[in-house]
């Protein structure tokens, strides 16, 4: 059931990014960044990168393409260069821009519901990270929803024949990758790891007050929900900070909420609790931080006082005693050589007697 719900949120994305520069004829800079860029992702998994330098998709995750896969998938990014430059010198005419480096990003995204039932496909447009145009497609009513802030005119016929390219050659090719991908990744895409999660608290020396911070890290898939409580009542959303989904080196992703305490609620005995729930989990995970005071002021203080007085007296009771058994040992000493002077005094007497 879980594994449902999951590839209810399968999606595919191709990413490209258009920058273009004087080979373009868009700009008198140069940039080192190719001018045309493609990535394709099953969710958030990077499946194959494209440039115009190169000009040949590869393959990051998963199989090689075969020859036939591979000549495909480079005439459909060319072409889609094509397309995307020409746009880009016509709204860099149409916003009159004539230096500097501007940039087209357009998003393509389909989906896969659940029992590989397809799901629609959409399409949004960028210029300079302003949002210019959106196509939506409806694959069960066979219609495209248009949407468009630039001079873009979608007329009956332009309209008519976006909608059977969506239909007959876009919308299919989409699904059947999203389809392939989801069964060559499937232990990627389904596998769950667990969260780590910690709950901290970090004193502020200057204010006497603390911040709580709640961290979960390490998880897979991304989505996961993560609360922070005060003596069992979970704290308002506008009195914590972060929350952020954050991604990690090795393809997990962390999560970080903080609480900052005042000096006052501090002495309040408050006990905080951080929770997690997350799909690897079967019940959620609670991290408790129970109010501990600590030793009193006072007693910290007397305490100092006496390592100082131990460190400074001590010492000095040590040089003492070694002063006096030095002492005592020179006296001894001298008290054996007088003896033993006598004795042989008293023997040569009697020699000579």
């Amino acid at each position: 059931m879980k594994h449902e719900q999951h590839r209810n949120m399968n999606r595919f994305y191709i990413l490209l990014n258009v920058l273009t520069f004087a080979a373009a004829a868009v700009n008198t800079g140069e940039t080192p960044f190719p001018e045309f860029t493609v990535l394709t992702m099953l969710d958030d998994i990077l499946m194959t990168y494209y440039d115009s330098v190169e000009e040949k998709a590869v393959m990051k995750v998963g199989q090689q393409l075969n020859e036939e896969k591979q000549t495909f998938a480079d005439m459909i990014f060319g072409a889609l260069h094509e397309g995307m430059r020409d746009q880009a010198n016509f709204l860099k005419r149409h916003f009159n821009y004539t230096n500097g480096v501007h940039a087209e990003q357009r998003l393509d995204c389909c989906e896969l519901l659940s029992h590989n039932k397809p799901g629609g496909m959409k399409m949004f447009d960028a210029f300079n990270g302003l949002n210019g145009m959106e196509l939506d497609y409806d694959v069960h009513h066979h219609a495209l929803h248009t949407e468009t802030k630039w001079p873009i005119v979608f007329d009956t016929v332009k309209l008519e024949y976006n909608k059977k390219l969506y239909a007959y050659f876009l919308h299919p090719v989409c699904i059947e990758a999203l389809e392939t991908a989801l069964k060559e990744l499937k232990n990627h895409v389904f596998r769950k790891v667990k969260p780590r999660v910690r709950l901290m608290m970090k004193p502020h020396a200057d204010s006497g007050g603390a911040r709580v911070s709640c961290l979960a890290t390490g998880f897979y898939p991304r989505h996961v929900n993560l609360t922070l409580l005060r003596n069992g009542q979970p704290v308002s959303e506008h009195l914590v900070s972060g929350g952020e989904l954050l991604p990690n080196g090795d393809g997990t992703y962390q999560m970080r909420k903080s609480l900052e305490i005042s000096a006052e609620e501090l002495q309040q005995k408050n006990n905080y609790t951080c929770t997690a729930t997350h799909l690897s989990l079967d019940n959620k995970l609670d991290i408790h931080w129970d109010y501990d005071p600590g030793p009193p002021t006072a007693v910290i203080a007397s305490t100092v006082l006496l390592v100082i007085l131990v460190c400074l007296v001590a010492p000095i009771a040590v040089f003492i005693m070694w002063k006096k058994r030095h002492v005592v040992s020179r006296t001894s000493s001298q008290s054996d050589y007088s003896a033993a002077s006598t004795t042989e005094e008293k023997e040569l007497e009697e020699l000579k007697n």
